[in-house]
């Protein structure tokens, strides 16, 4: 029974008396239960061609049915449509009910009206661009029809709710007061952040200051030796040594000599 229900779209209900042209059919407020079972569901005696709802099941016919061929005939929307053209009526009107452009697509007219209602229902709640609640209506233009009221009352769809940001709610206080703690954590390490950093500038600047101070004494040692330098080469230029008349008369008397004691011959 629960398979035949799934089967069960949704109840159309005429306002006035049905005429293809004039009637004017609309969805029922309620989505189909086991209650409706009769207004969806008939059997039909294959040999006598006699239909049945549940209503009219007893003991006595299910057992005069044995062996017999029965036909169970789901009516989608209910045996309000048993006839072809009362279904091209409710496909045109309920349906498939929307402007379409000369392909077949829903026109942008539309689109853009039903844009309008989903504002007019959740504006006040859900929050987002022109083109988010555009892709929202276009989800539901392209559902059932019968699903299609249901879904404007409904929230977005899953894949499109994160799109949104939604303005009240418990769950939008509770993510605002997480977003005050994250935003309070951060302050905290960018406040700790900003004393390392203090930190580091004072540790770098007195290395600059050493290396400045070290590059000035290593400039003053270079230029003292470079006097230095300077004062040898004056000291030099200035000392020669040269022979006296002494060193000269000495230098006459000495003269070259056989050596006679080593000699061997």
């Amino acid at each position: 029974m629960a398979n035949l229900l799934e089967i069960c779209k949704k109840e159309v209900v005429y306002q006035s008396p049905r005429d293809g042209s004039t009637g004017v059919a609309e969805w029922a407020s309620h989505e189909p239960c086991y209650a409706d079972k009769n207004r969806f569901i008939l059997f039909q005696d294959k040999s006598s061609k006699k239909s049945y709802n549940f209503d009219d099941l007893t003991e006595q016919l299910l057992l005069k049915w044995r062996s017999k061929a029965i036909f169970v005939i789901v009516y989608p929307y209910t045996t309000n449509i048993i006839s072809q053209k009362d279904f091209d009526f409710v496909k045109t009107n309920l349906i498939d009910a929307g402007s379409k452009d000369r392909s077949g697509a829903d026109s942008t007219c539309s689109l853009m009206s039903l844009v309008a209602k989903l504002k007019r229902i959740h504006g006040s709640r859900y929050d987002a661009t022109e083109s988010v609640y555009l892709q929202w209506a276009n989800f539901i233009q392209h559902a059932p029809g019968h699903k299609r009221e249901q879904l404007m009352e409904d929230e977005p769809p899953e894949q499109y709710k994160c799109l949104f940001k939604n303005i009240d709610g418990p769950a939008n206080t509770k993510r605002l007061n997480t977003i005050r703690q994250n935003d309070g954590m951060a302050e905290n390490v960018m406040d700790r952040a900003k004393s390392d950093i203090a930190s580091l500038r004072s540790f770098y600047d007195a290395i600059v200051d050493a290396v400045k101070t070290f590059g000035e004494k290593l400039s003053e040692i270079e230029i003292r030796m470079e006097e230095r330098h300077c004062m040898l080469e004056m000291i030099q230029e200035s000392v020669t040594v040269s022979e006296d008349e002494f060193s000269q008369s000495i230098a006459a008397e000495i003269t070259d000599m056989p050596d006679v004691d080593h000699d061997d011959n």
